[in-house]
């Protein structure tokens, strides 16, 4: 699925954080990594000088550039890994969308803070826009070393994706390539998808029955999706499936208690610790219509692990033959796809 893995550089300590991952995905999907430099232009101060002046800027900047780009690919974390190295002049982020386009990318890998160069996660910046107007899979790593499955202690075998679901079709889209994810940063081992929906909880006695009926329905939704998971990508991923069903009133909240005190679950029954989410940029319907985009939107600003966004999108005609149908007591439908291309 990740063949053409797209990585804009600023230059910044923080962007080539994200080489050692980057480059072990490449190697586990045979694929190709473009490395791509934005120049941008003269600032307003610069633009009274000459035209040849203004010319001659850019062009240092534009060998500065190749020469770190050239350096980057040779760099031994990249052995044997195909490089292409890109240089665009304008803004950042249409930059980086232009050559996504271009290149015919399937996934975009971003430092969280690597383009803003801020401390905190710039709305308005350039990996918001990216993020919101790519229509790719992105991958958004946190500013801190992330370690490669290659460095990983001895007794980790599973690279392990937290899915959380809302019973909507756009929200479980993001299954697919969270399976093909953690397929490939699995060393040696079988990766982990975890399935997961937060249920809020209710207290007055004249709902207990009503409570009781939605934990079951979401339940047998979530055992449904991860049996037809494992069927269905069982004989082509070395992939496990495992679900779970969080009580909490915050579904964005519940989320990150789950994941982030220690990067691992509070279930003990649920083995491996989490170390990646994966949502869709939005997401609506199903059993409590909630509002993938919106939370989404929270986990990033917060969450201090990688998190893979599939931008939102209505099944494809192929997908629509495959689908898992099934309908709740209140004839909500909801399907599956997992054939996300």
């Amino acid at each position: 699925m990740f063949k053409r893995i797209l990585v804009p550089l600023d230059g910044s300590v923080l962007a080539e954080q994200t080489f050692p991952l980057v480059a072990h995905l490449a190697r586990a999907t045979e694929g190709s990594v473009i490395l791509q430099h934005v120049i941008s232009p003269p600032r307003e101060a610069y633009r009274s000088l000459p035209e040849a002046a203004l010319q001659s800027m850019i062009e240092i900047n534009r060998v500065e550039g190749r020469t770190y780009l050239e350096k980057v690919a040779s760099a031994e974390v990249f052995s044997h890994v195909p490089t292409q190295c890109q240089i665009a002049i304008g803004s950042a982020a249409s930059s980086i969308l232009s050559c996504a386009q271009a290149q015919h990318v399937d996934l975009i890998v971003l430092s969280r803070h690597g383009y803003s160069g801020s401390t905190r996660w710039n709305l308005g910046g350039v990996a918001e826009k990216v993020v919101h107007e790519a229509g790719i899979p992105i991958l958004l790593l946190p500013n801190r070393e992330t370690p490669s499955p290659d460095t990983a202690s001895h007794d980790k075998h599973a690279y392990h994706v937290l899915v959380p679901l809302d019973g909507s079709p756009l929200a479980e889209a993001a299954i697919l390539p969270a399976a093909h994810l953690a397929t490939a940063l699995s060393d040696p081992g079988q990766g982990t998808v975890r399935l997961t929906q937060v249920v809020r909880p209710t207290s007055r006695a004249s709902q207990h029955d009503g409570q009781k009926e939605t934990v079951f329905e979401v339940e047998h939704y979530l055992h449904t999706v991860t049996e037809r998971l494992y069927r269905s990508l069982g004989p082509y991923l070395k992939i496990a499936t495992i679900w779970s069903l969080l009580a909490g009133m915050d579904v964005a909240a519940t989320l990150l208690e789950e994941v982030e005190a220690t990067g691992s679950t509070n279930n003990e029954e649920l083995s491996g610790s989490v170390e990646a989410l994966a949502m869709t940029t939005h997401g609506w319907g199903g059993i409590q219509y909630h509002m993938i985009g919106s939370i989404a939107e929270r986990v990033l600003r917060a969450t201090t692990l990688p998190l893979l966004l599939i931008p939102s999108r209505e099944p494809s005609p192929l997908a629509k033959n495959i689908l898992i149908r099934h309908k709740t007591a209140h004839e909500i439908p909801f399907w599956a796809d997992f054939f996300y291309c």
